[in-house]
Formats: structure tokens, sequence, C-alpha cells
């Protein structure tokens, strides 16, 4: 350093300050570039969930109750911007949950006008390729407006399972209880992928549901304190939500109950939506219903437009383009779904079984006109039918007491382009809608009832049946009993023959491969075969007559001959339909 002067003179003025200029740059540069590395370590898979934890320098008795805010807007690739609420989780930890929708950096800053020590907490989140099995969020699919899809385009064909009062087994034993997981794990194994569930539970007769009561705030199973939550109720269902998650399963969160504890004042009741809003909103695997049954709620239609509208506007994750995240609500028994007049829900849901008041005593006529009615087809949205005929559920001379019944409702549901949701009401130490608890379905023949409900989604979603692109149509049944169908016309037809014997179609001309399918899980038999290829038929002015092996119900799939021409004109559209419209036209290859 003794000639550091000496060597300083070698260089002139304006070469010492160019030097020394770019060595500054120099130094900033890769501490900017270092410091970023360094912020950026926080890695994120696409569609997971990225959980802040911020403690704040005030410890809470009640920050729920004094609305201490917190929020975090978050600006990822390309200026696009989250603005997401925080949540309070007790004492001074305050938490915010973030899903990302984009690969690439994400950065974060927080505030709050009530607590500064909340306030501007930054980081910067890599966002990298999705798991395996993590598909985004499920939403209505606008260009193909009966279905649904995930946000990765994989389709999602619905079909729930009820498990009402899962939060109330969960929580027993001291949280220790783990039925609620064999029953999910059961009902994941016949196909099912989605579980409806209550956030806040009905207070329930023992002889329904003998598990302890839980609800999320505190006080008495009558008038609980609305100002006070209990966290380990939300907690446990943050686990709940988390386990259907690692079994690629949709949680169907149903927000109210028609039960008058469920409801404080307006003020309360809108703040305890917003908290289960920040704290549910983030899992990809949620899907939301306003309430169960609201004509019982003692609530007006508009209350529940109002409530649905806050969900709407305050859920981060509704929108992505122009699909939106599955949101609904439950009514009475009727097939005509009460909210096509308000804006905010994705999809109709009805509720329309062995109570269904039109004296039909077939589960396929009932499941088959709730969803094909002409109320429910008007408006472009999926219906779904989440109460269609428990099994084990008897009024009068209409039940559920076979698993050919329930099968019969499921076909008669899916051949008009519905969706719909199963569950067990027969007592064994409770109900297992409510209980959560698994319990084995099995009819008076040895049939059973899940391996009916696995062979009926086995067939929809693994015989390349483009279910999305097809509608219900039943006038081109020119002759039959209790025949239904669902079609693309030209391309693609379901038929249900419910009551097996003959029944004749009228196609759109052309020439169709068919293939014949026995819906039941037990077949494989010389007299039940599983699948058989009926060769071709040709459609056009005349009509096309089958004959089915005997009075059980059949399953006729007829689909379109493909020439080897088509074929490859196909795959090059596939290739080609960049922008996903099933289209291959000049914006495709528009300018992004």
């Amino acid at each position: 350093m003794k000639n550091l002067p000496n060597i300083i003179k070698q260089f002139s003025p304006r070469s010492f300050l160019i030097l020394l200029t770019t060595g500054i740059i120099m130094v900033s540069l890769l501490l900017t570039v270092n410091s970023r590395k360094a912020r950026a370590a926080v890695t994120v898979s696409l569609w997971s969930t990225y959980e802040i934890i911020l403690t704040s320098q005030t410890n809470y008795t009640n920050a729920y109750k004094n609305e201490v805010d917190l929020k975090a807007t978050f600006t990822g690739p390309g200026g696009i911007s989250k603005t997401i609420s925080g949540f309070w989780e007790g004492g001074a930890t305050f938490k915010i949950r973030f899903t990302p929708t984009i690969q690439g950096d994400w950065s974060y800053r927080t505030s709050s006008t009530k607590d500064a020590s909340l306030n501007g907490r930054t980081d910067i989140i890599t966002v990298i390729a999705p798991t395996s099995g993590n598909h985004g969020f499920v939403r209505r699919d606008t260009a193909n407006s009966y279905s649904f899809k995930w946000d990765d385009g994989t389709r999602y064909f619905m079909w729930g399972q009820t498990y009402y009062e899962i939060i109330r087994n969960a929580m027993a034993n001291g949280g220790t209880n783990t039925a609620w997981k064999t029953a999910i794990d059961n009902t994941k194994s016949y196909g099912i992928n989605k579980v409806r569930m209550l956030l806040y539970p009905w207070p329930g007769l023992s002889s329904d549901n003998p598990y302890p009561d839980s609800q999320p705030f505190i006080g008495s199973s009558t008038i609980p304190d609305h100002d006070t939550l209990n966290l380990t109720h939300w907690q446990k269902l943050d686990e709940i939500i988390k386990y259907l998650e690692s079994k690629e399963m949709v949680a169907d969160i149903i927000l109210f109950a028609d039960a008058p504890r469920v409801f404080g004042s307006q003020i309360q009741d809108e703040r305890y939506l917003k908290y289960a809003l920040a704290r549910f909103s983030a899992y990809h695997n949620v899907i939301w219903c306003v309430t169960n049954e609201w004509n019982y709620t003692n609530k007006s239609q508009s209350y529940w437009d109002g409530i649905g509208s806050i969900v709407s506007d305050n859920d981060p994750w509704l929108i992505e383009g122009s699909d939106r995240r599955a949101l609904s609500i439950h009514q009475q028994t009727r097939e005509d779904f009460q909210f096509f007049g308000s804006s905010w829900p994705t999809h109709a849901i009805i509720q329309y079984g062995v109570r269904n008041g039109k004296g039909y005593t077939n589960g396929d006529q009932w499941g088959n006109y709730g969803i094909t009615a002409s109320s429910n087809h008007t408006y472009n949205i999926p219906v779904v039918n989440d109460e269609y005929g428990y099994i084990g559920d008897v009024n009068g001379n209409i039940m559920v007491t076979s698993s050919a019944q329930q099968r019969r409702i499921m076909w008669g549901i899916a051949t008009g382009g519905g969706y719909g949701s199963t569950g067990d009401i027969r007592t064994n130490n409770g109900k297992p809608i409510f209980t959560a608890d698994w319990k084995d379905a099995i009819d008076s023949i040895g049939a059973n009832y899940y391996a009916d409900i696995k062979r009926f989604l086995d067939l929809w979603t693994t015989k390349g049946i483009s279910y999305w692109k097809m509608s219900g149509e039943n006038t081109i049944v020119k002759s039959g009993n209790r025949v239904y169908v669902l079609s693309n016309p030209g391309q693609e037809y379901i038929i249900y023959a419910a009551a097996g014997g003959s029944f004749s179609l009228s196609l759109s001309s052309g020439s169709y491969n068919v293939t014949r399918f026995s819906p039941r899980a037990s077949c494989g038999s010389s007299s039940d075969p599983c699948e058989t290829s009926l060769g071709t038929v040709s459609g056009g002015s005349t009509n096309i007559s089958f004959s089915m092996p005997d009075s059980n119900d059949w399953v006729i799939y007829i689909k379109k001959s493909v020439t080897t021409k088509q074929i490859i004109l196909n795959w090059l559209s596939e290739i080609f339909d960049i922008n996903g419209d099933g289209k291959v036209n000049s914006l495709d290859f528009a300018s992004p």
C-alpha cells in the first residue's frame, strides 16, 4: 500500500476517475447479483402454497376481534400483481399464504394499517415447475361451458363423497383420531375425487354423530362467542385440506350451514368469511360452497348474494384468464338452481333425489331430469347434483337400497352432462355422511356400491370419451324405454339404456364405431361381458336400432370412424393449436 500514491500518479486525473467509477460499478453489480441469489434462495413449486410467518412486536389477546389487518403485495413475471390478505394465528403470530400461478421470480412486501411491526417485510421467491400430481386450481372451463378443468388443462370429472362433519372426527381424542384418514383413503381408492365438508358443523344429534362437538369459535354449543376463534378447529381443518391434497382430492368447503348457532351479526359473519378466505383460499385443491341448504338458514336470497359476492371479490385466485374457480351455493330439494340470475356462481348445485316430488321411482329418471331440466341448461354452466340419493336413503317407495339403483342415478346424471356426490346415510354408530367413518357398502345381493362408482368413473375417464365437449341430447332417441344420450353431434355419443331392451337413435351422417360396456363392477362373465365391439354403423336419414342382451342397464359408446388422413390432421391440429381454443387460426401465431 506504500506505493499506492506512486501508482495513482501514473494515471491522468481523467483515466483515474474512469477506472475508479468502473470499479465501483463492478463491485455494486457483484453485490447486487450475490444479494439477489441469496434472497431468491427460496424456491416454490408452481401451484404450491408458500407460507410466510410473521411475528409481531405485540402479543395479542384477540387480534381477530380487533381486526388487526395484514396484507402482502406479490409482484411476479411481466408485472403481474396479487394482493393477499394474511390472518392471525394466535398471540404474536400472523401468516400469509401465497400460491403462485406463474413460474419465475416473485417479490413481496407486507403492510398493516394497525401494526407497524408487520410493515415492510420483503423477500423474493423463485417459482419452479409443479410437483407431480399438482394441476393447479379447479375452474369452470369457459371453452366447454358444462365442464371443469384444472389450471394446466387436465380435465376434472367432479364426483364427490359427503363427510359433512369430518372436522368432528379429526378433533376427537384430543385431535389424534385417524379414522377420518381411513375414510379418505378408501374414498380415493374408488376414484372419488372430492369431499364435501362443513367448515362450521351443526350441533348435531349424538345418534347421527357421536363424536364431540367442534366449532370455529369458543363458547357453548348453542351460543358461541363469534368474536373469539377456536384456533385448534381451524388448524385441524388445515390438516384435513392438506391430507386431501396429498391424495390429489378436492376439499369442497361449505362455509356456512343451516343452523342458528352458525350466524352472528352481519359484521361478525363477514369477518368470519374473510378470515376463512385468508386462511384457506391459497390451497389449490379448495373449492367453495357458500352454504348448505340456504333456504333453511332464515337468511334471504339477497343476503346470500352478498356473501357470494364477498367470496368472489376477496378470493385472489378466483379468476385465471377467463376461467373462474369453482364457487356455488347449495339449496333445498328442487331441480332448478335458484341463483342463475347472480353473477358470482360458476356452477349450479342442486339437490334432487328420493324426495324429487315428481314421483320418479327410478334413479335414472330423477338423475337425468335434474340435470337436463330446461332451466338448468339455459345458462351454460356445469350442474352438480350434490345430493342425488345417499346410500340407504328411503322416502316411501322411493329408495336407494341397492347398488343398481345408485348406479342408475349416476348414469342418468352423467348422460345429462352433469356431476354429483354420493354419501352413506345408514346408521352404524352414527351416519357416515356426518361421522366421516368409513363403512363398506354391500347391498342385499352382494353388489358393492363403491365398486360400481369406480367402474362408472373409470369408464368416463379412461376410455377416451371427450365428455367435456358433449351435452344431453335425449331428442335423438326415437324409440325405447328410459334411454338417455350425451352427445357431440356427428362425433361422439354415450347412450345409457337403463332398462336394457331395444331402442333406436337418429345419428348425424357418417360412419361410427360402436362399443357396448357393462356398467357393473361385477362384469366379466359370458352373460355380462365388460366390453364388446359391435362393429360400425352409418348415420343419416335412417334411424339406427340397437338391442341389448337383457333388461339390465347397458352403455353404448358411439364414436365417429377416423381415417388415417384425419388422424394425421388431428395430430397436426393439436401441435399448432397454441392458444388451446380447439382451432388452428391466426390467433395461434399472434405475438405474445
